[in-house]
């Protein structure tokens, strides 16, 4: 859950509609009609129809080995509507609905493997109503509400086994108290809180002063590398926070002041 698959999908989606807009540019405006672009080994990149120099109608977009890889509509050159997600397999990602270009509706997210990994409700491209996240063994893993993109009201975490070890409360984005509990579900006020991957490795470690998450966050992969870490300061994220795929290797880096993201 560290890695958000909105974001990820989002920011992938408009990354490749910048990209093709780009070689559109180059095709010509003026040439509409059916087009297709094709990665360097000659295999199928991606496919749909341009009307007055932009991408209109049902565009597919394909990995190298030939899988699909999402497929949509685009309206004025923006998603608009049903979109579908899939896996290098095959398997499918996510679910997602736009409206002018921004998330609009309901969003499924599952895991590699057929698993339903999150359910999501977004208006005018912000975050809105219930969110629930899942394990890959079915079990709930968090489950939140929103409000115009701001938290609000209860978010509850659970540990791979079922047992609760943060309950929150936020009003506007802003928290207003919290609770966190130890293995043998006991509140935890001042220490390390800890959760672990159905093999027995570290999934979290959370640090907390004062009934908030204080100092680094650390979050491991099933294989026991890091995924993310972060610095948190009287329950907000502050300072650097990194991400890492299952290899090791930096993806991603954020910097955050009092739970406030620095563009």
């Amino acid at each position: 859950m560290q890695l958000d698959l909105f974001w990820w999908v989002w920011l992938l989606t408009m990354k490749k509609f910048l990209i093709t807009f780009c070689l559109v540019l180059l095709v010509s405006c003026s040439n509409d009609g059916p087009k297709q672009f094709f990665y360097e080994n000659g295999q199928l990149e991606e496919r749909g129809n341009i009307e007055n120099g932009e991408q209109e109608g049902v565009w597919e977009y394909f990995y190298e080995n030939g899988q699909l890889q999402r497929k949509g509509t685009i309206r004025n050159g923006q998603p608009d509507g049903f979109w579908e997600y899939f896996y290098e397999n095959g398997q499918i990602e996510g679910t997602a609905n736009f409206k002018d270009g921004k998330p609009d509706g309901f969003w499924e997210g599952y895991h590699e493997y057929g698993q339903l990994m999150s359910r999501r409700n977004f208006k005018n491209g912000k975050e809105n109503g219930f969110h629930e996240w899942f394990y890959e063994n079915g079990q709930l893993e968090q489950r939140s509400n929103f409000k115009d993109g701001e938290r609000e009201g209860l978010f509850e975490d659970f540990r791979f086994n079922g047992e609760l070890y943060s309950r929150r409360k936020y009003k506007e984005g802003a928290l207003l108290n919290s609770e966190y509990y130890d293995e043998n579900k006991q509140r935890v006020t001042d220490g390390n809180v800890q959760a672990y991957h159905f093999n027995g490795r570290l999934l979290f470690r959370l640090n907390i002063k004062d009934g908030k998450r204080n100092g680094i966050q650390e979050w491991f992969y099933d294989n026991g590398q890091l995924e993310s870490r972060g610095n948190y300061k009287d329950g907000k994220l502050d300072g650097l926070y990194e991400d890492f795929d299952e290899e090791g290797n930096l993806i991603g880096t954020e910097e955050w002041k009092d739970g406030v993201f620095q563009e």
